[in-house]
């Protein structure tokens, strides 16, 4: 899994042939929910708006088509939140994301009140033909205490959520 986040909510990842106009910027991200890479010219036709595209190529660059798909899904987040990912499945016919949303430690920069956009890249160890045709994702405004929380002895707040994942596969969010 790799994250990039941009300092404003304008779209960072999208189709070189649909890029998003200023007037319907949220609608559209939002109606064109994830979107899958299944092979190589999916890949090749991906605009990437960001200081990290050389480290978001490279990851898509090292997956397999024959055996995995890319997954990225983007959305906004206030500034002063992180998105933690809970979960992650890849089924036949199926894509399935939790998230859950945390403030972000206390020395870390941010202004509030402003949302900045976040897209997240999943390697998952699907291939897939087409692109699901049921998707669904879920997010709770408190991530869950976890183990390495109380060992630590850190809150919640500070806390990494540990990732489950069905058929993904990659790094720390």
């Amino acid at each position: 899994m790799l994250t990039l986040r941009s300092d404003d909510a304008e779209a960072i990842v999208y189709p070189s042939d649909d890029p998003p106009d200023d007037d319907d910027r949220h609608a559209k991200l939002s109606r064109r929910g994830p979107q899958f890479l299944l092979d190589g010219d999916d890949a090749a036709d991906l605009v990437i708006n960001s200081p990290d595209e050389p480290e978001a190529r490279a990851f898509i660059e090292e997956t397999d088509f024959e055996t995995e798909s890319v997954v990225v899904v983007q959305r906004t987040i206030e500034d002063c939140y992180e998105r933690r990912v809970l979960s992650v499945q890849a089924r036949d016919d199926n894509f399935r994301t939790e998230y859950c949303r945390t403030l972000k430690s206390p020395t870390t920069r941010c202004k509030a009140d402003r949302e900045v956009m976040e897209a997240l890249f999943f390697r998952v160890q699907r291939a897939y033909e087409d692109s699901p045709s049921s998707r669904s994702s879920s997010e709770s405004m408190s991530c869950p205490p976890t183990v390495r929380d109380s060992l630590d002895g850190a809150s919640e707040t500070n806390g990494s959520a540990d990732e489950t994942t069905d058929g993904a596969t990659g790094g720390e969010p």
